[in-house]
């Protein structure tokens, strides 16, 4: 009922089996999970774009949930030892605030509206972050201010609940306060892995959950397990300035396709 209130192409109940072409795709979604969890955010956006075309803005909110949370898990085996608890805690406490106003919004707001905003959110971000490389002590002064970060991490929170296209947002916010690439990326990871496996219950409650958000699994699992070790390994061998722009170049494609579509 509540898929169809909001106007998706089909909601998860009419849908009971998974043919191989799109198994396919979602093993290459899976891909790009990994990716996106272990050091190229902006590759998430890819994935949500995706599932969205395949199975309608509402229903890949769901469907792509279980697959991001064995990205997460997998993120905080291999990186998360190097997150920065501190700031971790704050963000995190922040994002929770956003989950509970993002549960709301679902109800009433267009994802796809939302969608659109969260896109000039991003592509607003990526502007501080290069402002930051030629002005640095001045932009300084207002990334890491802790009103901005606060308002930063609800934003994440609601984000992540309504569209899963949270991470470049979190990635972006984390870089802009010069933290290591490592710290980056296992800071996110522990940050998703909490919020996204708080969902759980939520998309539950919501209708968003249903089988075949679990037969996508055997698909997907192969998938992020490569990407993310592929991300591993080849976050290892970037330098702090071409991780930092290769974030805010996805970071910038997928805000455009999002403010596009």
């Amino acid at each position: 009922m509540f898929c169809a209130l909001l106007g998706a192409p089909l909601t998860c109940r009419n849908v009971t089996t998974l043919d191989w072409q799109t198994g396919w795709i979602v093993f290459a979604v899976g891909i790009s999970v990994g990716l996106s969890k272990t050091g190229l955010a902006g590759l998430g956006l890819v994935s949500v774009l995706v599932m969205a075309h395949v199975f309608g803005p509402l229903r890949s909110v769901g469907l792509l949930l279980p697959i991001l949370i064995f990205g997460d898990v997998l993120a905080t085996l291999l990186l998360g030892r190097h997150a920065d608890w501190r700031r971790l805690v704050f963000f995190l406490s922040a994002s929770l605030i956003g989950l509970g106003l993002g549960y709301y919004l679902l109800g009433v707001v267009d994802t796809r509206i939302y969608g659109k905003i969260m896109g000039l959110v991003v592509f607003v971000f990526c502007l501080l972050n290069v402002l930051r490389w030629s002005l640095d002590d001045k932009i300084a002064k207002v990334v890491h201010g802790r009103v901005l970060g606060a308002v930063i991490g609800v934003l994440s929170g609601t984000t992540t609940m309504m569209t899963n296209t949270a991470g470049p947002l979190a990635a972006l916010y984390f870089i802009s306060l010069s933290m290591p690439k490592f710290a980056v990326v296992g800071t996110a990871a522990w940050c998703f892995l909490v919020t996204n496996s708080l969902k759980l219950p939520l998309f539950a409650k919501l209708g968003l959950l249903c089988p075949l958000s679990w037969q996508l699994l055997p698909w997907a699992v192969p998938g992020v397990a490569i990407g993310s070790l592929i991300g591993s390994l080849v976050i290892s061998h970037l330098s702090p300035r071409l991780f930092e722009w290769l974030v805010v170049v996805f970071a910038m494609a997928g805000a455009v396709k999002l403010v596009l579509s």
